[in-house]
Formats: C-alpha cells, sequence, structure tokens
C-alpha cells in the first residue's frame, strides 16, 4: 500500500470488522502463506506485475462498507447475496452483525442511534442483494423504542425497499459462541439476526 492514507483507513476498516489480514509491503508478496486469498492494493499497475492467485482488490475512494463486502463476497464466491439480514440488538451499545446467506460479513457496535441509521443506509446501498431484512431485538427499553423512531422516520427514504422485524430475546440460545470470537453485543446482535422475527406494521402497536 503506497499511499498512507489509503493504507491507515484499510488497516482500520479491517480491525473495525474483525477480518483477519497480513499487513506486507509488494517486495515480501513471496513470503505469504498459502492460506492467504484476497491482496488488497492501491496501485493498479501492481496487478500486472504479479503472477500468482490471489484475487486482487482495488483500494479506492470508496466508503469502507463497501470495501469490506467486495472482499466478502470474494470470500464466498459471490456477487451479491439472495438474503441481506442486519440484526440489530438494541441497549446502550448497539450491537450489529449482517449476515449475506447467513454468513457474518460485517460486525459493529454503535453507541449513537444515528450512526448507527447512517451505517444501515451504507450497508443497503453498497451490499446488493435480492432481500434485505432488518432484525431488531425486543429487549433494550428507551433504546429500543429511540431506534424504533429513527427508523420509521428513515424509513421510507432508504434506498431499498426492506422488511423491518422485532425478535423475541427471550427464547434466543446462543448459536455464535460456539464457532465465533464477538463481544457479547454483536455476538447478540447475529443471535437475533438468525432468528425468526415478527415483521413491524408501522401505525400498529410495538
Amino acid at each position: 500500500m503506497k499511499n498512507p492514507r489509503k493504507h491507515y483507513m484499510l488497516l482500520k476498516a479491517m480491525k473495525e470488522f474483525n477480518l483477519s489480514f497480513i499487513d506486507i509491503s509488494f517486495e515480501d508478496l513471496n513470503k505469504l502463506p498459502r492460506s492467504v486469498k484476497i491482496l488488497l492494493v492501491d496501485d493498479p499497475s501492481i496487478k500486472e506485475k504479479l503472477n500468482s492467485s490471489f484475487k486482487i482488490v482495488l483500494v479506492n475512494e470508496d466508503p469502507p462498507e463497501k470495501l469490506i463486502f467486495k472482499i466478502q463476497s470474494l470470500l464466498h464466491g459471490k456477487e451479491f447475496f439472495n438474503y441481506l439480514i442486519i440484526g440489530i440488538d438494541p441497549g446502550f451499545t448497539y450491537g450489529v452483525m449482517v449476515l449475506g446467506d447467513g454468513f457474518p460479513i460485517i460486525s459493529k457496535t454503535f453507541n449513537e442511534v444515528d450512526d448507527l441509521i447512517s451505517f444501515i443506509k451504507d450497508i443497503l446501498t453498497f451490499c446488493p442483494s435480492k432481500e434485505r431484512i432488518i432484525k431488531i431485538g425486543r429487549g433494550g427499553g428507551k433504546y429500543l423504542e429511540i431506534l424504533l423512531k429513527k427508523l420509521k422516520k428513515n424509513f421510507l427514504n432508504f434506498p431499498l425497499k426492506s422488511n423491518i422485524e422485532l425478535v423475541d430475546e427471550s427464547s434466543l440460545t446462543s448459536i455464535s459462541a460456539r464457532n465465533f470470537a464477538f463481544n457479547v453485543d454483536v455476538e447478540a446482535a447475529y443471535n437475533i439476526a438468525l432468528s425468526k422475527g415478527e415483521k413491524i406494521k408501522w401505525g400498529s402497536k410495538i
């Protein structure tokens, strides 16, 4: 990565979205382990210089969410997903898990609901899918109410039509903890994303 700003942005995004990576110079590419599948570069000419089996992603000015989606799509061999599910665990810290056809592709936490709403809009914009569902845990008290009010206000302006469902958290079992090391808020969001919910009908009592 030649551009210091892009290098910093890339490392920050990879850590933020819990993706494992190796930071290496072009001169040391021959030292990469065979387990590496994707190479991230900011110089298009590097692709022509390489004679390897790496899948190459060009790091440009795209938002981090779009870059992470490109990486995850390549890892799963998909150009788009059939089902995109955003699971949200409301609370003082909002845990968020995004699933593409059941695979965890992005996880985050938010302290500000407005930042969460912006993130949802970005995900719906940058992650192509046939069907989009936002699943929210019924727990969270006032934090759930704040989130629902924000969603209702912004729902008609979302870039793509999405269903919003509420999930009863009292019947959830911890599925994600078996295979992943998510923090407690993200783990709860993952379990919510995997669970059946009840579609919200705006105007009815929630």
